[in-house]
């Protein structure tokens, strides 16, 4: 049985007309002399071309060259990572080679009971010489697949077991920025993988919240097909009378309902899927402010992957300083899944809005000709209410 692959069936084809004889497609595959081969090889399963590619040395070569083009054997999502403290190259490098080597031994072990079992390195990092040049950290997780026995035939027939699998993910890193991003197949992993590198390289990270401009910026120059919104008030005074929404339309920029939308103070988006984006050839991308998650439905190759990462990063660090200067909500907003820990504990949701509110005075302090800023009455009394917990 061959296993799964990453590479699309379209490059497949391709890599088989190129490195592969017609004569032996032909034969392999009982394709007619009269038939196109091109045009017949797309009829056929993936797993199929591949056979025909790995039956010379010259397809196996191609197509182990190809596999390393895709660095995740399902699509990716990569997640923007607001970045702290990241160590040197040289330091990244010894962490690394010595904990590939290690390999499994020196996991992160989060319980056999979580659908993320562990987390380690087995290939060291290493750089992409290019302008500027990013550092590439690979690891690999252990993923729980629960699934139903189906074989009738088994006297465990209908009882649910569970299978590991060893998955792929990657961090991007360039010291120019304050930004990582992170390549990962499952949700799930994120926030195992962080861990990961906080406890073994002692990377200093955590996912932000985009800020609406920050999306709209990101999403600059594509066109609509999705977009999710909610509201910032409990009571609604038009037909979209519900506290969240998405709403899909082919035209979808040209629709009145998203005209409407966008344009409504009282609501703001959360979420959306562009097509034709500047940034990506194949397929579109979607966008969504949580976590700064960034998906596309199409198995797009490492170059391209790294060319849309290094867009992304650069138009998100010019939205962030942007919104230093213009828009204190969204910057603020942008860090609030950062924990703050005071006396050794976090606080909570409560005191945490009273925290955000203290850093918004103090950069708007800071600003001011007198460095001086004004409290409202409400705010002090609810200051003075939660002090013991942020003194």
């Amino acid at each position: 049985m061959i296993s799964k692959t990453p590479v699309p069936k379209r490059e497949i084809v391709e890599i088989i007309m190129r490195t592969i004889p017609l004569k032996s497609v032909r034969s392999i595959l009982k394709i007619k002399e009269e038939t196109d081969v091109h045009r017949r090889l797309e009829d056929y399963s993936k797993n199929e071309l591949v056979q025909v590619l790995v039956s010379t040395a010259e397809g196996r070569a191609a197509f182990e060259e190809a596999k390393a083009k895709y660095p995740l054997t399902t699509r990716p999502t990569l997640y923007m990572v607001s970045v702290s403290k990241f160590p040197d190259r040289d330091s990244l490098f010894a962490t690394t080679e010595n904990l590939a080597m290690q390999g499994y031994d020196e996991k992160v072990w989060f319980g056999s009971d979580k659908s993320i079992r562990s987390a380690y390195m087995i290939t060291a990092a290493r750089e992409y010489r290019i302008d500027p040049p990013f550092l590439e950290v690979p690891l690999v997780y252990e993923k729980k697949i629960e699934y139903v026995i189906a074989d009738p035939d088994s006297e465990d027939y209908g009882e649910v077991d569970e299978v590991l699998s060893l998955e792929n993910a990657i961090i991007w890193y360039c010291n120019k920025f304050n930004h990582a991003l992170l390549l990962c197949g499952d949700f799930p992993a994120v926030k195992p993988i962080l861990t990961f590198g906080n406890l073994k390289l002692g990377i200093r990270w955590q996912l932000p919240y985009l800020s609406e401009d920050m999306l709209k910026r990101l999403a600059e120059g594509a066109t609509p097909r999705s977009a999710s919104f909610s509201s910032l008030v409990d009571i609604f005074d038009d037909e979209f009378d519900v506290q969240a929404m998405t709403i899909y339309d082919q035209a979808l920029g040209d629709t009145i309902s998203y005209q409407k939308l966008i344009r409504d103070e009282s609501r703001q988006q959360t979420a959306g899927f562009y097509s034709t984006h500047p940034d990506l050839v194949f397929g579109g991308v979607g966008i969504s402010r949580q976590y700064g998650r960034i998906w596309t439905p199409t198995k797009l190759r490492k170059d391209t992957l790294l060319a849309l990462s290094i867009n992304l990063i650069q138009k998100t660090e010019i939205e962030l300083a942007r919104e230093a200067e213009i828009n204190l909500d969204g910057f603020i907003a942008y860090y609030r899944n950062i924990p703050v820990i005071i006396r050794g504990k976090k606080i909570g949701l409560i005191q945490r809005r009273i925290f955000d509110k203290l850093i918004e005075a103090v950069i708007t302090a800071r600003k001011s000709a007198n460095h001086e800023v004004e409290f409202d009455a409400s705010f002090i009394h609810d200051l003075i209410g939660q002090s013991e917990h942020l003194a």
